[in-house]
C-alpha cells in the first residue's frame, strides 16, 4: 500500500511518500534507513522519498552488492557484501556468460558466501568474487 502526499510546487513538481510495510513476525528485522525502533509482527509507515527505497533485512542475511552494468553482456563486478549480523547464514551467487543458454548444460561458476555469527566472519568458497576484493559492510556496528 502506497500513500502519497504532494507538498507545495513551487517551480517544479515535488512529492513525498511513505509506504505501509509490516515487521517480519519471527527473527529480528534491520532497517537498511531510518525506521522506527519496534517489535516484529506489526505494519509500520516509514518514509520513502523518491530516491530510496525502504528495506528490512532478516537478520543473518548476505546481500553482495554489484557495479552498475551498462547490458547484460557486460561482467558485473561485487562491489561489496553486505553482512546484516544476528545469526549464522549462507547465499550462494551463481555467475554465467549473460549472452548465451550454456548455464542449462552447466556453465558458469558458483560461489559460496558463509557468515559466522560467533566469530564475526565472512569466508567464501568457490569461484572468486570479482578481480578486486569486495568490501565488507557489517550492517548495524
Amino acid at each position: 500500500m502506497l500513500r502519497y502526499g504532494w507538498g507545495t510546487i513551487p517551480a517544479a513538481l515535488s512529492a513525498t511518500y511513505a509506504i505501509a510495510v509490516e515487521r517480519p513476525a519471527n527473527g529480528t528485522a534491520t532497517a537498511d534507513f531510518p525506521a522506527p525502533a519496534g517489535s516484529g509482527g506489526r505494519w509500520i509507515e516509514v518514509s520513502a522519498p523518491i530516491d530510496t527505497i525502504p528495506l528490512f533485512v532478516r537478520a543473518g542475511s548476505i546481500v553482495p552488492m554489484g557495479s552498475a552494468v551498462t547490458g547484460a553482456s557486460k561482467d558485473q563486478v561485487i562491489e561489496s557484501v553486505r553482512v546484516y549480523p544476528g545469526a549464522d547464514a549462507q547465499f550462494t551467487l551463481f555467475s554465467d556468460d549473460g549472452i548465451s543458454y550454456k548455464y542449462e548444460h552447466g556453465a558458469g561458476s558458483v560461489t559460496t558466501l558463509t557468515w559466522d555469527e560467533r566469530s564475526q566472519k565472512l569466508t567464501y568458497s568457490g569461484a572468486p568474487l570479482s578481480h578486486s576484493r569486495p568490501i565488507l559492510q557489517v550492517m548495524g556496528h
